[in-house]
């Protein structure tokens, strides 16, 4: 039996990014195989967004490996910064990329990916604190 329960607390898009100077060459709506040309900056083996990036392209008949990668970096922030100073290419989360969508130093490339849903963890034989019950409710 198993004694984990999932609650399901939200969920949040993937998008590709890219500099806002960096010109656009391709049509759109952008295709997997658009995405191939690079260079691109990917997030370190293991990460959610990484895992799930690959898995759409794989999904849409585009092997991952194609892509012109030029570095692998470890966190969203540096990822982020890569792509807005260097002309890079990245999939990231949409609210890590959201205050630098905002300020017109990213701009997003119109591909669709889909959301990434999250989920709480807990015992099921016991409840929940008031306070995670709280943090549950906020995020859900």
């Amino acid at each position: 039996e198993h004694l984990v329960s999932h609650t399901r607390i939200g969920a949040d898009p993937l998008v590709v990014v890219t500099s806002a100077q960096r010109p656009w060459p391709a049509p759109e709506p952008v295709t997997a195989a658009d995405l191939t040309g690079g260079p691109w900056v990917k997030r370190a083996a293991g990460s959610g967004p990484r895992s799930q990036f690959e898995e759409a392209l794989r999904s849409r008949g585009v092997d991952p490996a194609r892509r012109e990668i030029l570095v692998e970096l470890p966190s969203n922030e540096a990822v982020l910064t890569a792509v807005a100073t260097g002309g890079l290419l990245a999939a990231v989360s949409e609210l890590a990329a959201a205050p630098m969508l905002q300020a017109g130093l990213l701009r997003q490339v119109p591909f669709e990916l889909p959301p990434r849903t999250f989920e709480l963890l807990h015992h099921r034989e016991r409840q929940p604190s008031r306070a995670a019950q709280a943090l549950i409710e906020l995020l859900a």
